[in-house]
């Protein structure tokens, strides 16, 4: 007898629990359910562009500016050009490998709206 009613007693309990539980939530306004906290996402810094990516340190506007295209290799010389042609024009590349002719085609015209980039002088 005495386990029936420790059983009952348990029973009870739970489902006072259970429905209390219910009634909360079902009273509880829209959108104010309660959510886990979300996961902090961890800091990153920004991602710095590679050097050949940017543009030159100091822009002489008396100068040309030259817009150099080109794939990866070109990246590789894209400061040793600048550096070549420093105090005889501004040298810029676009942020990317601009890859094969096709890829040049189809990127021209956003590569040449850059503010530096007079149409004029190609």
């Amino acid at each position: 007898m005495l386990q029936l009613k420790t059983n009952r007693t348990f029973l009870a309990a739970t489902f006072a629990v259970l429905l209390t539980t219910s009634l909360a939530i079902a009273q509880s306004p829209a959108g104010t359910e309660t959510k886990p906290p979300a996961k902090a996402k961890s800091a990153r810094p920004a991602k710095q562009l590679p050097a050949a990516y940017q543009p030159p340190e100091k822009i002489d506007p008396s100068l040309p500016n030259v817009l150099m295209l080109g794939d990866s290799i070109s990246i590789g010389y894209m400061l040793d050009v600048r550096k070549e042609l420093e105090g005889e024009a501004n040298v810029f590349r676009p942020a990317t490998n601009c890859g094969p002719t096709t890829n040049g085609i189809a990127g021209i015209e956003d590569w040449l709206g850059g503010p530096e980039m007079e149409r004029d002088s190609l």
